[in-house]
């Protein structure tokens, strides 16, 4: 018989970073309208993407190794101030075994991406 587990082992934590998946995306996207667990994602709308595009304030932003090392290390600090471990980052499709969970990594790491390399989270 299966016993119950009271804690979670694991957390993945997944993210996009800013205009690498819009609403129109043919992978398919989730709203504010169209947000229900279990219910299809919205379909593939280039003009809607289109669209999307045109209303970005900046460039996409795909996460080069520096930037995944300050990540890296906005998420390990978190883990440590929350006293739980944490396994790292990873680009596209580089999949890798989560560590036990946190919040406020991925805004930690926005914070410390934004001081430069000589703010303490981003060495």
């Amino acid at each position: 018989m299966l016993q119950r587990m009271s804690e979670a082992l694991a957390f993945l934590l997944t993210f996009r970073t800013y205009g690498t998946w819009l609403h129109g995306d043919e992978r398919g996207s989730v709203d504010g309208e169209h947000n229900v667990p279990g219910t299809p994602l919205l379909p593939p709308d280039p003009a809607r993407q289109h669209r999307e595009r045109g209303l970005m304030k900046a460039d996409g932003m795909i996460l080069d190794e520096r930037l995944r090392l300050v990540v890296d290390a906005a998420i390990a600090d978190q883990c440590r101030h929350r006293g739980v471990g944490a396994a790292g980052t990873r680009g596209p499709h580089e999949p890798r075994s989560p560590g036990r969970g946190l919040r406020g990594g991925p805004a930690r790491a926005d914070v410390a991406a934004n001081q430069g390399p000589g703010h303490a989270l981003a060495a």
